[in-house]
């Protein structure tokens, strides 16, 4: 297996790339590519950008995420039954 070593604009550019662009904000791509780069240090990581845009999904604000679920949260802290990634302008991802 031939494994390639990506940058922030590599990994936003193969969203670009995958016409997946507008899954997540640019604060969202960074915040995934933060994670992710972290992740690395500990596993392989695949640069999959189709299993990302399935396994994750930004929310703006918590209403949204709120309307999405049907739940009752006031901040994104109360949320349990997801990984949540806080892109800390208000908006978040959520690991589905």
């Amino acid at each position: 297996m031939i494994y390639q070593t990506v940058n922030r604009c590599d990994f936003v550019d193969a969203f670009i790339a995958m016409n997946r662009k507008d899954n997540f904000s640019y604060k969202g791509l960074n915040t995934l590519f933060e994670y992710f780069e972290e992740l690395s240090e500990i596993q392989d990581i695949e640069l999959d950008v189709i299993a990302i845009c399935c396994e994750f999904t930004e929310y703006f604000d918590i209403n949204e995420y709120n309307e999405y679920y049907d739940t009752d949260y006031s901040d994104i802290e109360e949320i349990e039954e997801h990984f949540i990634l806080d892109n800390g302008n208000g908006s978040f991802i959520v690991n589905e």
